[in-house]
């Protein structure tokens, strides 16, 4: 915050960070970065570059960074943060949240390019810890050339469908530990690439995802690539459509081998054991006997169940894989119907192993009786049958523990006897210490739910009683009801613990807690049937912190508290940094009536929710049906705090505190932002018999506006340009984020409207959803010039999607002296969006745009006739930072006008035509432009210079790249006589200019034209590669015409038959030029750079063949010896014999006479050296 950054979410603290960073990273003693809470940080990009001078450097993450949306983003879209080259650094994210805004991407951009939200290039002695990262645009986390980096209790969250948001990708790295962490993304929770060695990844959490690769599709284009020593343990997959998968295209090189996956919990996840070694083919004939090798793979230790048949496929080429271990493999099909199996091929020395499970109970009795400190081992690598178990303490020893690594697995419901309340029970044992690296609890729940519904099932795992205990590391599944009961505990710590069990699966708490005090959960993933957590009475001092809750019921802070009238308790809970995803409850405190007591002093905050139905509850009529009969008492509810929710609600009402007659006391809500998960509905809030409760200020209110509210009438005849001007007001009056509609099914008739600023509001949004249409040139619009002018408003949002704007300019166009208007303008506008807009028949231009910064125009449609007189596109004047992209405009004049006094213009994948193109037009100064990957059809121009004689001021640093052409007028031209005759005079300084990558056909031979003033055009690119040995049939025919022309002019002249296929260019030249031509000649001729490999016109290859079948005759000045009676035009499609107007070209050299003007630069012209007019600097390639 010294810097500069503010904090707020609209306002871009990029530079301010980094110039934290800068700062920071120049002192010579160790020293940290400080992100603060309580502040979201929009970056646009940000750079974090090493080294730094000191040995170690801190990042202490505790705020929320946001991206912008893809119609906010400039530049290149490879990363969006990036830290290079920085030693020892040390990231602690307690509470820090980055969110890479990715739902603006995934739609519209499913193919292109997207943007890594963070990467690690180059990064030595690296820690991450505690760091919850959401929709990332690409890949969330990127390692590249690493050695030595831990990435501990990263939660990772982006929607299961959302394209190629990996967890983590990690490519030429090594020493890679990834650990406590939970990874719910839309492809790869890890993918291992290559060049990398010993990653190791446990105690994880994989959802919906594409599983672990820990290989990812190496040997792609036939590459040498290596991966070793890779160890994936403890991990559990849920819902994935892989589970451990080894993938390689055919063809490569290399190894992967030394790669172990062992103790791996499935549930419902497809392919649970895959080794593909046919990656990205469609059928075998594709298929080559080379392959990555892979060997010395171990499967070891799985458990639960394959959402397919084909649980193990391991499909290897002939080649073979190699010491392939399946160890322990414990896999069913998740429908009952159906049967698990494993295909294998081409499998060399595989092996298939066993083991036997053991009793525990009495190495339990005998650890529990030592003096001093004892620990029980249940050992790795073994499966243990435990039909009921009690450990009962106390112990003589003041502190004990079990080494917990194997995995215990529980009776099904057939095999049950005696007492069905808890399975495993720890009653009276003070000092307890679990670790349980590895170790797994499995409940058999799955034979018990659907016999069992109604009847007392176990819980899994109980503590009774039980002082200073600590679990860590434990991974539990499937019990037949709750998964752990804490009761009559103080003192308790739940680290690291991952629950699994169906959503379906009925009463599956992950904790039930009663009757203690001082419990903190954290770091843990809980995916249940059921509450996450429930706290029942008699508890207080609760913490659950950083946690994921997925599928079940939320965490019920109050469970049930009041049932049948009893006296119950419960206070000073505290849930924070976790996230709800697809529960049915998120923040949820439920009582029945009638009982007493209080529930207080309780606080959720920051609490990240996805599609969670009732986000925030009170529910204090729990457990009735009817109002009829509820009594006024109930349990107290007071002092409760909801602060920082973020995320979208399942359903529409997201907040419901309906509370009994007696009240709630002292509610608290602050920076709460819920939004509906269906784009269709909006989510409310529904408050009953509340007392004393406050909502904070960043709490969003109802502030949409909508015309018809403030009299529009949208019948398309009645003015409602009063109401829009109405409604605008207060819009802009409102403070926050406020809404103007332009409802659909309505036709609104504007006689010309102003909305100006500035405006209270931070940001102002605009949704066009109906349409507007102009009055005819005979009905007039009030003395404006333009239909809708927006001038001195910052931070506009204007959706155009399912409206349009109609400007019945049919009815201007033949008055040509009329001040026709423009229909849509910004002035002093900075911070502009406006997307998904159509605009049609504008009476002049479309959309004009002066003296405005920062401005994005995305997916705009604008669609007029060709002959409509001076109808632009976009009008561009005195601004900077400008961006269009992704649209389409056919008008009758500029696509894009490009004037005066603008910098930083870029124009991407944009469809012009008809129209002039795009120009860059000044008697000024332009600089910085960029047009990339645009098309130019049936235009008068493409990508075009134009200046007036006598200005001053420059165009300077302009590219066109990528560009498309389609029977193109003039596809390249440097006008700066425009509008004058006079053709030597001084001009303004055309300097840096790049043309690169056309292709496609000009409507006239004159393709480029360069026609610069004095003092000149100075460093102008263009480049059309044609190699020495390149194929003479995929020559432009317009080079060997005019070849042939240039022989066809000395006194040399003989008949030469030109092979037209297997000849490279200087072969063909040995035919066509007689030995003796000059050398100068035949290196221009074979090294030419005028023009591109160009062989997609088979009208022209035609043409080719037909000077192959007449032995082209170099006679006088003719080429064919039939030329007198046979003519060949190679401007454009459809062009006839005779048209005078069109300057094709001739084989007839009498007609080739109209082509001759070789100091334009006319690549249809003679070959000879280039003689551009008054060109300075860079040579044409």
């Amino acid at each position: 915050m010294d810097y500069g950054a503010l904090g707020d979410g609209t306002t871009d603290d990029s530079n301010a960070i980094s110039n934290a960073w800068q700062g920071m990273c120049g002192e010579e003693e160790p020293a940290t970065l400080l992100i603060p809470s309580n502040k979201i940080f929009l970056v646009k990009r940000l750079n974090l570059n090493g080294p730094c001078k000191a040995p170690n450097v801190g990042i202490k993450f505790e705020g929320k960074i946001v991206a912008p949306s893809m119609n906010e983003w400039v530049g290149d879209s490879s990363t969006w943060i990036q830290i290079f080259y920085v030693n020892g650094l040390t990231i602690e994210a307690e509470g820090g949240i980055i969110d890479g805004n990715g739902s603006t991407w995934w739609e519209k951009c499913r193919t292109c390019r997207r943007p890594t939200s963070l990467r690690f290039h180059s990064c030595n002695g690296l820690t991450v810890k505690s760091l919850s990262m959401s929709n990332s645009p690409g890949a969330h986390i990127s390692v590249n050339g690493c050695i030595g980096a831990l990435f501990s209790q990263i939660n990772i969250h982006s929607p299961p469908k959302s394209p190629n948001t990996d967890g983590f990708d990690i490519a030429n790295s090594k020493n890679i530990v990834i650990e406590d962490s939970t990874l719910a993304t839309g492809d790869d929770c890890i993918a291992i690439n290559g060049g990398s060695s010993y990653i190791n990844a446990t105690r994880l959490f994989c959802i919906g995802g594409h599983g672990i690769s820990s290989i990812g599709s190496l040997g792609r284009n036939k590459s040498y690539e290596t991966v070793e020593e890779v160890h994936i343990q403890n991990c559990s997959f849920i819902g994935t459509t892989n589970g451990a998968r080894i993938k390689t295209w055919p063809g490569g090189s290399g190894y992967a081998r030394k790669i172990m996956f062992e103790e791996i919990i499935l549930q419902d996840a497809q392919n649970s054991i895959i080794i593909d070694q046919y990656y990205g083919i469609k059928t075998l004939s594709e298929v080559e006997d080379d392959a990555v090798r892979v060997s010395e793979v171990t499967y070891r230790g799985f458990n639960g169940t394959s959402a397919s048949e084909k649980a193990i496929d391991l499909n290897c080429t002939p080649s073979g894989c190699f010491n392939i271990t399946l160890d322990q493999i414990y896999i069913v099909s998740s429908k009952s119907s159906k049967h698990a199996y494993a295909f294998c091929k081409n499998i060399v020395n595989g092996t298939i192993g066993c083991t036997v499970p053991k009793a525990i109970s009495n190495a339990w009795q005998d650890m529990c009786r030592e003096e001093g400190p004892a620990t029980l081992l249940i050992p790795s690598n073994k499966i243990f049958l435990v039909k009921r178990l009690n450990l009962n303490g106390p112990c003589k020893a003041p502190n004990v523990g079990i080494k917990f690594e194997g995995k215990i697995v529980a009776p099904s419901m057939n095999e049950w006897v005696g007492d069905s309340s808890t399975w495993i029970q720890i009653f009276n044992v003070n000092g307890l210490t679990i670790d349980a690296y590895g170790g797994i609890i499995d409940g058999n729940g799955s034979t018990w739910w659907e016999k069992c519904r109604t009847c007392r099932r176990p819980t899994s795992l109980g503590f009774q009683s039980c002082n200073g205990l600590t679990v860590k590391s434990l991974s539990m599944s499937n019990s037949p009801q709750a998964h752990i009961a804490v009761n009559g505990c103080d003192g308790a710590l739940f680290s690291h613990i991952n629950i699994s069990s169906p959503p379906k699966s009925p009463n599956t708490d992950g904790f039930d807690i009663a009757n203690s005090k001082n419990i903190v959960i954290e770091d843990s993933t809980l995916a249940t049937g059921d509450d996450c957590i429930a706290i029942n009475g008699g508890s207080s001092y609760i913490n659950a912190t950083r946690l994921f809750c997925i599928g079940g019921h939320g965490i019920s802070s109050i469970g049930s508290l009041g049932r049948n009238k009893s006296h119950e308790t419960v206070e000073e809970v505290h849930v924070q940094n976790c996230s709800f995803i697809g529960t049915t409850n998120g923040a949820r405190i439920k009582t029945w009536p009638g009982g007493s007591g209080y529930a207080r002093k309780i606080t959720f905050e920051e609490i990240i929710l996805q599609d969670a139905q009732n986000s925030i509850i009170i529910d204090q009529y729990y457990g009735i049906k009817t109002l009829s009969g509820v009594e006024n008492d109930a349990v107290r509810v007071s002092e409760v705090t909801y602060r920082g929710f973020n995320g979208t609600s399942a359903s529409e009402k997201a907040i419901n505190l309906n509370c009994s007659p007696s009240g709630c006391f002292n509610i608290t809500m602050d920076q709460i932002y819920i939004v509906s998960s269906k784009s269709s509905k909006h989510a409310f809030a529904f408050c009953k018999n509340i007392v004393n409760g406050t909502i904070g200020s960043t709490i969003p209110k109802k502030n949409t506006y909508n015309v018809i509210d403030y009299g529009a009438h949208g019948d398309g005849k009645s003015d409602d340009s009063r109401a829009f001007e109405s409604a605008w007001k207060d819009t802009c009056g409102t403070k926050g984020t406020p809404t103007l509609i332009i409802p659909q099914k309505g036709v609104f008739l504007l006689k010309g409207i102003a909305f100006n600023g500035p405006c209270s509001a931070t940001k102002i949004n605009i949704k066009l959803e109906g349409k507007i249409v102009a009055p005819r040139k005979d009905e007039g619009l009030k003395g404006r010039s333009n239909l809708i002018e927006i001038t001195n408003v910052t931070n506009l949002s204007i959706d155009g999607s399912g409206g349009s704007i109609d400007g019945y300019g049919s009815s201007w166009w033949d008055c040509i002296p009329c001040g026709r208007p423009t229909i849509l303008r910004f002035k002093f506008c900075n911070d502009l969006s406006v997307s998904h807009v159509t605009i049609t028949n504008s009476p002049k231009a479309h959309i004009r745009i002066n003296n405005c910064e920062k401005a994005t125009f995305s997916d705009i449609r604008i669609d007029s006739p060709g002959d409509s007189y001076n109808t632009d596109g976009i009008d561009i004047f005195a601004s900077k930072n400008i961006l269009i992209e992704d649209s389409t405009i056919r008008c009758g004049d500029d696509c894009i006008a490009i004037s005066d006094g603008s910098s930083y213009i870029n124009a991407t994948r944009i469809a012009c035509g008809p129209g002039h193109g795009i120009r860059d037009g000044s008697h000024e100064t332009v600089e910085e432009v960029y047009v990339k990957n645009c098309s130019f059809s049936n235009t008068t121009n493409g990508a075009r210079i134009k200046t007036a004689p006598g200005g001053s001021g420059y165009a300077r640093h302009i590219t066109f790249e990528d560009i498309r052409l389609m029977h193109v007028m003039n596809p390249i031209i440097i006008d700066q006589t425009y509008g004058s005759k006079i053709s030597k005079s001084k001009g303004l300084d055309v300097s840096d200019v790049t043309f690169r990558g056309f292709n496609g056909t000009s409507a006239s031979d004159e393709a480029i034209t360069l026609n610069c003033g004095l003092p000149g055009c100075s460093n102008i690119e263009n480049e059309f590669l044609v190699p020495a040995t390149m194929p003479v049939e995929q020559l432009h025919p317009l080079i060997l015409i005019s070849i042939a022309r240039k022989e066809a002019t000395t006194e040399r002249a003989t008949t030469h038959t030109v092979p037209l296929t297997g000849s490279s260019t200087s072969n063909f030249l040995d035919h066509l030029l007689p030995s003796q031509t000059s050398t100068s000649i035949r290196e221009l001729v074979s090294w030419s750079r005028l023009v591109k490999r160009y062989a997609t016109a088979i009208r022209e290859i035609s043409l080719l063949k037909e000077m192959q079948h007449r032995n082209i005759e170099c006679g006088g000045r003719h080429l064919n010896n039939s030329c007198a009676d046979q003519e060949y035009y190679m401007a454009g499609e459809g062009e006839e014999e005779g048209d005078d107007d069109r300057k094709g070209i001739c084989l007839d050299g009498e007609r080739a006479k109209t082509n001759n003007n070789l100091s334009k630069c006319n690549i249809a012209a003679e070959i000879q050296s280039p003689s551009c007019e008054n060109l300075r600097g860079a040579p044409n390639k």
